[in-house]
């Protein structure tokens, strides 16, 4: 029996090639395929035959190659060579490409269950992409913020966090699915196992782990006793202070921020010394300072880090220390942090790695399991598929020897290396973009367009006298000829007539408008 195999490149069929090879790859919480194919290119005969962008599709079985294994992209196209010698190499990924090249925009979650972030993250910035398959979980976000991080890594933390893995499907469906161990059916041995080979490392374990998150604001209260004296030194930093002298509320500004204080301020805070200054002068007009032995209550926000730690005391015994430190600005809130610990905390124990080739057809799903004895290595059990290599060319169909797969742990390469230094980076540059509360965006469109935050707020120009303001009983009614003509275009956010681009909503002396989007989302 021979493998049949059909590769369609934009709906083209391409036959000829020299070599055709697809990986299929399971991480911890996602699977995804990539191919590479060979052609002969003499005298350039493939010099058009292949676009990047195009979708590729490849089939593949021991019958008639209408099994479907691979759908993607065309992402390179690389010649090599010259004239009769001249080759044509073509590489590119399944449409999990679309989750690792595109970046979320400004946006906050509060009180989110994880499908639902994974829905409207796929709404507002994946295209041709559905979600059928993601299945809602038992975990809820108290908050979380992303700022220009990949669709691919933000995925692959809620993924973490609710014990899910997820990937895109051959018709471009989005799962995201509850870990699951769902038996293959096969049987390897000596009868189907060319060659074979396991590991054993500490590589990637971790049976100590921190995880920092970012700050949060606590609201803190300290009570200070008067001694003659301008300067009183609080314990933090002090953010949203309230100050009572002797039970009366105190009037507060910036130290620094004037040269003179505004008429009536009675302290100033100088943040970075933690001090409360007490203002005085013939220039102000009035004294301010507490006198001796009298009450100063001091209320204010300092700001604490989230910061979770938990080990493995078993792990650590039988295997020795091994530490792994998460740093996530996006983490916001404590009970996600020790979520985290974990969730990490599961990967205390060494890896093992199984790789086998084999001989003859196996129709296998990333995820699923097989029966794997191995007498030589001591090895009689029931172990999950991490990876499945298809190696097509034309010896190896005939001889039906075109697929390796690995078993087990995935131990980590270089490859997985970088792509973890790349995830940490993204992480790291996020982190200062996370600073902003109030994150301006500006889009141009004809028609519709995607809407991106929970709170937006609407300013006009060239308008004498008039305003728009959200909420107002007066401005805030929309639609109603508040700009006279009642024929002109323009949008309303959560209007069930002006959200409709093309009706009546705004005047035609409104040339202009901009939308300025902050806040978060809560579902």
């Amino acid at each position: 029996m021979t493998i049949v195999t059909k590769l369609e490149i934009a709906g083209v069929e391409f036959s000829n090639y020299k070599n055709l090879k697809v990986s299929k790859s399971m991480s911890d919480f996602s699977n995804s395929s990539d191919f590479t194919a060979n052609f002969d290119s003499p005298y350039g005969r493939h010099k058009t035959s292949f676009t990047v962008g195009s979708e590729v599709v490849i089939y593949a079985d021991n019958v008639d190659g209408t099994t479907k294994i691979f759908t993607g992209i065309l992402e390179k196209v690389r010649f090599k060579g010259k004239e009769n010698k001249q080759t044509v190499t073509l590489s590119g990924r399944d449409y999990t490409a679309r989750l690792m090249d595109v970046t979320i925009q400004p946006i906050v979650y509060t009180d989110s269950e994880i499908s639902t972030i994974i829905k409207n993250i796929i709404d507002n910035e994946v295209l041709n992409i559905t979600y059928n398959n993601v299945d809602t979980t038992d975990t809820t976000i108290e908050r979380t913020a992303y700022n220009q991080q990949t669709v691919f890594n933000i995925f692959q933390k809620l993924a973490k966090l609710s014990n899910r893995v997820f990937w895109i499907d051959n018709d471009k469906d989005l799962h995201f699915k509850e870990k699951s161990t769902t038996a293959s059916g096969y049987t390897l041995d000596g009868t189907n196992i060319l060659s074979s080979t396991f590991n054993q490392t500490r590589e990637g374990m971790a049976n100590i782990v921190w995880v920092y998150g970012d700050r949060a604001l606590s609201r803190y209260q300290e009570i200070l006793s008067a001694d003659g004296g301008s300067v009183f030194t609080v314990g933090n930093s002090p953010h949203n202070t309230y100050v009572e002298y002797l039970g009366s509320p105190q009037k507060g500004g910036i130290f620094g921020l004037n040269l003179q204080p505004p008429s009536g301020t009675q302290y100033l805070v100088r943040f970075f010394n933690h001090d409360l200054i007490f203002v005085s002068g013939t220039d102000l007009g009035y004294d301010s300072i507490p006198l001796n032995g009298g009450s100063i209550l001091v209320q204010y926000d300092r700001s604490i880090p989230i910061v979770k730690y938990g080990e493995n005391q078993s792990s650590i015994a039988a295997f020795g220390p091994k530490t792994k430190i998460i740093t996530d600005k996006s983490i916001k809130d404590a009970t996600i942090a020790s979520e985290y610990v974990t969730k990490y905390l599961e990967d205390s124990n060494p890896f093992k790695g199984i790789e086998l080739d084999l001989l003859g057809w196996f129709t296998f799903n990333i995820g699923n399991t097989v029966i794997v004895n191995l007498e030589d290595f001591n090895i009689s059990s029931t172990t999950q598929i991490i990876n499945v290599t298809y190696d097509f060319n034309e010896d190896s169909c005939l001889t039906e020897e075109v697929i390796k797969v690995k078993l087990d742990s995935k131990i980590l390469d270089v490859t997985d290396e970088i792509a973890k230094m790349k995830g940490t980076l993204d992480d790291i540059q996020a982190q200062d973009r996370l600073e902003a509360e109030i994150l301006p965006r500006f889009q141009m469109a004809t028609g519709s367009v995607s809407v991106v935050g929970s709170k937006w707020s609407v300013y006009t120009r060239s308008i004498a006298g008039d305003s728009l303001v959200w909420g107002n009983g007066a401005f805030g009614i929309w639609g109603t000829g508040k700009w006279n003509n009642s024929t002109t275009t323009g949008f309303v956010l959560g209007n069930a007539i002006g959200a409709i681009l093309g009706t009546s909503v705004l005047g035609t002396n409104v040339s202009a408008y901009q939308l300025a989007a902050s806040g978060g989302y809560s579902y």
